[in-house]
């Protein structure tokens, strides 16, 4: 779900480059994204990134909502998964 493009940054990742994944469940979820696509498009703004990258930071936007949105849906639903079948979180 959380992956939009055919590629992600994973795929160009070298293979000692250091990376960092966060998941939907987490509170911050989409408050880092964001933060991340208003970062990106002040680079962009700047000169610093080529103009392309617009698409990237409005995919991270909706990406964003898309998390908070399957957070609100599935609260605690990951806690519940480890648990034998007939017993409650």
């Amino acid at each position: 779900m959380a992956v939009r493009g055919l590629f992600t940054c994973l795929d160009r990742a070298l293979p000692d480059e250091p990376v960092f994944e966060l998941l939907a469940r987490d509170p911050s979820f989409g408050r880092m994204v964001r933060a991340w696509a208003d970062e990106r498009e002040k680079a962009v703004m700047c000169g610093d990134r080529p103009h392309e990258d617009l698409d990237q930071c409005r995919e991270a936007r909706a990406i964003a909502d898309d998390g908070e949105n399957w957070r609100r849906e599935n609260l605690y639903k990951w806690r519940r998964a480890d648990l034998p079948p007939g017993r409650e979180a």
